[in-house]
């Protein structure tokens, strides 16, 4: 799997040309929606108004590259967290964020999944009240 430093320039490249880009996701943090080797479609947050409950793939201080959801947002920041996880990220700011997810696809998997509709929005309210997270803290 190409690390997101190698795959960086391919997505300025894409935002560049207007497009979207896809790539696979590795890691546990928002389980149970993504998986590792899920492939995430992301667009430019370039007007897109951040809302709470979005996914975004952002760039900590530290460099590495994240996709979490947005708890809450601030006047000036946002709080982000992943699906499978309790703790939250504080102030991270409006420069540090790259994208938004719009869409994602099983690993190995053909049909894609839109990050809108009906049953992505009980999905996210079972998030919000935290139900996921500790039905899969036990896992």
């Amino acid at each position: 799997m190409l690390k997101m430093t190698e795959i960086r320039p391919l997505i300025d490249e894409a935002f560049a040309s207007g497009q979207a880009f896809s790539f696979p996701i590795n890691g546990t943090s928002m389980k149970p929606l993504l998986h590792t080797g899920d492939v995430v479609k992301i667009k430019d947050i370039k007007g897109h108004e951040i809302k709470k409950g979005d996914i975004l793939l952002y760039q900590r201080q530290n460099g590495q590259y994240i996709i979490h959801r947005v708890r809450y947002v601030k006047k000036d920041s946002y709080v982000i967290v992943g699906d499978h996880q309790v703790e939250l990220e504080y102030d991270v700011l409006p420069s540090q964020i790259i994208a938004y997810a719009v869409s994602y696809k099983k690993s190995g998997k053909e049909k894609e999944y839109l990050l809108k509709g009906f049953k992505y929005g009980i999905y996210k309210l079972l998030v919000k009240s935290r139900i996921i997270r500790k039905i899969f803290s036990r896992h």
